[in-house]
């Protein structure tokens, strides 16, 4: 049992680790995100997160 879990501790520090190079390397956001950076805080929103635009009216 012991070794399962230091095996599943290694396992999601190297998941950490790789995500943070990730991010480093722009790997973690795409075009269209949101972004609002604070002086203390910053607040990440993907596109999908929002509602879906409204379709323009077809001119009659």
């Amino acid at each position: 049992m012991g070794k399962l879990l230091i095996a599943a501790g290694l396992v999601l520090v190297a998941a950490g680790v790789l995500w943070m190079l990730g991010e480093r390397l722009g790997l973690g956001r795409l075009p269209g995100d949101i972004v609002i950076r604070g002086e203390r805080s910053a607040f990440y929103t993907p596109d999908r997160d929002l509602p879906p635009p409204e379709p323009l009216a077809e001119p009659k």
